[in-house]
């Protein structure tokens, strides 16, 4: 493999299995610098939380009210090696805030994408074009655990009604809560599972956004939220297991060691070149 490949295989954000850019609810675009998540879910990379419709769908028509999520997701920054630095308790994948996560409980979340991966008539395909999920799964549960800290601070919350009410808008968008799932699994690596969660925590990043005098969807938001994103990461005194790599405040996000994990099948979309993302053109993203 030539240089340039290596470095562009080396500047794919941790976390995201697959080629193809989340989708729009939760991964849109704010303000600074491209940011390269889904643009509603990193992993087709996998990530985050809304779906990502075909290209030029009603959802990307559509202006997302969750442009801010995209500050909740895996940074598109290049890996780093990891450093051991201390180590959590025996059986911990994380400490967050004091609280464990634990490997069992990560095993479990990326045993749910590959279930539904195998259920799927597309199954060898969509394995064989995803990497290892554990890495993603746990910067994903990190991540959750962060926006949630922040919202608690602000003391913004989200219902589970609101939660209802956006993903049906969004299965009507995209024809039905089968294409929503389908969408999920095979562009983003969500599973069924795990949907709902998205649309809270994308909620949740957008009452912050308004909390801290920002309208979600502009750039003023990302301005506003990652901030405030990384004040509450390094509050909560993150340590992860060496296993699956080290946190970083600055940016909240899962930095894995250098290796070849992230794989794409041949013509597989890469975040920069126009895998559908569910998000608008009007914006550039935040390097985050």
């Amino acid at each position: 493999m030539n240089s340039g490949r290596a470095a562009r295989r080396r500047r794919r954000r941790a976390g995201h299995p697959d080629g193809a850019e989340p989708a729009g609810m939760l991964w849109a675009k704010t303000g600074g610098a491209r940011d390269g998540l889904p643009k509603i879910g990193p992993p087709g990379r996998c990530t985050a939380a809304g779906p990502s419709p075909p290209s030029g769908g009603p959802m990307q028509r559509r202006r997302s009210a969750y442009s801010v999520a995209a500050v909740a997701a895996l940074a598109m920054a290049a890996p780093l090696l990891t450093a051991c630095g201390g180590e959590p308790r025996a059986g911990s994948a994380a400490v967050v805030d004091g609280e464990r996560i634990t490997v069992s409980q990560v095993q479990a979340r990326a045993e749910s994408v590959r279930a539904a991966q195998r259920a799927d008539a597309q199954s060898e395909e969509l394995i064989r074009s995803t990497g290892p999920l554990a890495e993603f799964s746990l910067n994903q549960m990190i991540n959750q655990r962060v926006v949630e800290r922040a919202a608690k601070d602000l003391d913004v919350s989200v219902s589970r009604r609101e939660v209802q009410e956006r993903r049906a808008a969004d299965e009507k968008a995209v024809g039905g809560a089968a294409q929503l799932r389908d969408i999920m699994l095979k562009r983003n690596a969500i599973a069924p599972d795990q949907i709902d969660e998205r649309y809270r925590t994308g909620l949740l990043l957008d009452k912050i956004a308004e909390a801290l005098g920002a309208q979600p969807g502009t750039p003023e938001a990302g301005e506003v939220v990652v901030p405030k994103l990384t004040e509450t990461s390094k509050a909560m005194a993150i340590e992860v297991n060496p296993r699956f790599g080290e946190w970083d405040d600055e940016h909240w996000r899962l930095v894995v060691a250098d290796r070849d994990w992230l794989k794409t099948s041949p013509g597989a979309g890469t975040p920069d070149d126009g895998a559908p993302g569910g998000h608008d053109d009007d914006h550039d993203g935040h390097d985050h």
